[in-house]
This record gives structure tokens, C-alpha cells and sequence, in this order.
């Protein structure tokens, strides 16, 4: 399920919303709530495998928290 990340032309937010289904139709900005003003980012994608003792499934990333890409 993809996570796409967007940068808020109205206040300069930048953000990852994960949509599944693909449906990216209920795209928001957090900060103000513009909806038309987004402008999607190219992002590299994350691979979600989990290592063996490892607390992140993400492998391109160094977080522990994988709650930014849904891992």
C-alpha cells in the first residue's frame, strides 16, 4: 500500500499520507487543510522486509519508527 509525500503550496508543509488502496482522492494538508494547493514529491521507495533483531522493517530507512511508511 503506497505511501506518497506532498509539499503544501499555501504553507510550505511538507507530509506522507498513506493511502491504501491506492484511492488518493482524500489528500489533505495537515497544518491549514488545503486540498487543492498539494504538489506530490518524488520519494524513494521503501522496502519493507524485516530483519532478523531489527525493530524497523524498513531497509532504506535508519528510524526505528516505521510510522511514517506503515512498516
Amino acid at each position: 500500500m503506497p505511501v506518497y509525500e506532498y509539499k503544501c503550496r499555501n504553507c510550505q508543509h511538507e507530509f506522507s499520507q498513506f493511502f491504501p488502496g491506492f484511492d488518493t482522492s482524500e489528500k489533505k494538508c495537515p497544518s491549514c487543510g488545503e486540498t487543492e494547493a498539494l504538489e506530490k514529491k518524488i520519494s524513494s521507495p521503501c522496502s519493507i522486509r524485516k530483519k532478523e533483531g531489527s525493530t524497523s522493517s524498513c531497509e532504506s530507512c535508519s528510524s526505528k519508527n516505521c510510522s511514517s511508511c506503515g512498516g
